[in-house]
């Protein structure tokens, strides 16, 4: 436990100074998440005898090395306006074609080493990992930076919260389970405190930031409903991770992190919350 906690305090550190810089900081701490990420996802199914190819899985890492390059608030909206030969090139597409008919010819012109579903866990790995990552920066960048940070501590408070009240809730009052197959562990007592744990605190969150006057861009009725989402998504993203290890055969991604497993096994929960909640700033709290 003792380990584990100082991991903890040394990952929190490390995770929030970034956050609070942003820019180039911030973007080197995603892109190594990434990189680390995906490769521990393919070694978890290398266990179980597939082939990802991982040459090709790292071209998603250089695409979101263009995304910061180029500033762009997406992965799949990659543009350099300023080279005008190519300003009305969408790069994402480009690549992500290029790579489809690569593997698709190597199971062709190596099939005796890879096959349809090393091709699937390929493309699997590079987009549930490091194109769901992305939106680390996305959300760190919405109203241009400006409003950012907030945002983005708004989106891991929320996630933080969901996982805290599920835990100890769960392991007090937990007595129904909600998806044993999957983890046999977490309770329907648990879920239902990730919502409104969630919920809860993000609305604490709201009223400080709105009566202080330090952040108000986000009205207060979006905090609630903002729990919620994440209260949601945060569990879900976490069974999608302990599902994918249980089929693989392994307990952890990774052993990076003492007493935490690797990089993937802490962030499975927060790459299926960014993606939404940076849809619903920019869609419905920023339009």
């Amino acid at each position: 436990m003792k380990t584990r906690i100082i991991s903890a305090l040394v990952i929190i550190v490390i995770g929030m100074t970034c956050v609070v810089l942003g820019g180039y900081v911030l973007a080197a701490l995603v892109l190594f998440i990434a990189a680390v990420g995906l490769h521990e996802f393919y070694k978890a199914f290398e266990n179980k005898g597939y082939r990802p190819i991982y040459a090709l899985g790292y071209v998603f890492v250089g695409l979101m090395l263009l995304q910061i390059i180029s500033g762009s608030m997406t992965m799949t909206d990659i543009y350099f306006p300023e080279i005008t030969a190519i300003a009305h090139i969408n790069w994402f597409p480009l690549v992500q074609l290029i790579v489809l008919l690569t593997m698709l010819a190597l199971c062709v012109f190596k099939h005796d080493k890879h096959n349809v579903v090393d091709n699937a866990i390929t493309l699997l790995g590079g987009y549930y990992v490091v194109y769901l990552s992305s939106f680390f920066l996305s959300v760190r960048q919405l109203d241009g930076g400006k409003d950012g940070l907030y945002m983005f501590i708004l989106v891991i408070l929320g996630c933080v919260s969901a996982d805290t009240f599920a835990y100890f809730i769960g392991c007090r009052f937990g007595k129904h389970k909600l998806i044993p197959a999957v983890s046999p562990k977490k309770s329907v007592e648990g879920s239902v405190a990730a919502f409104v744990g969630a919920a809860l605190m993000l609305s604490i969150y709201g009223v400080i930031m709105i009566q202080t006057g330090i952040f108000t861009t986000v009205k207060l009725l979006h905090y609630p409903i903002l729990g919620l989402i994440i209260g949601g998504l945060a569990q879900i993203g976490d069974l999608t991770a302990s599902a994918a290890k249980r089929y693989a055969g392994v307990k952890d991604f990774g052993k990076l992190i003492p007493g935490h497993g690797g990089i993937l096994d802490r962030i499975d929960s927060y790459i299926f919350v960014f993606p939404i909640a940076f849809y619903y700033l920019d869609l419905v709290v920023l339009r």
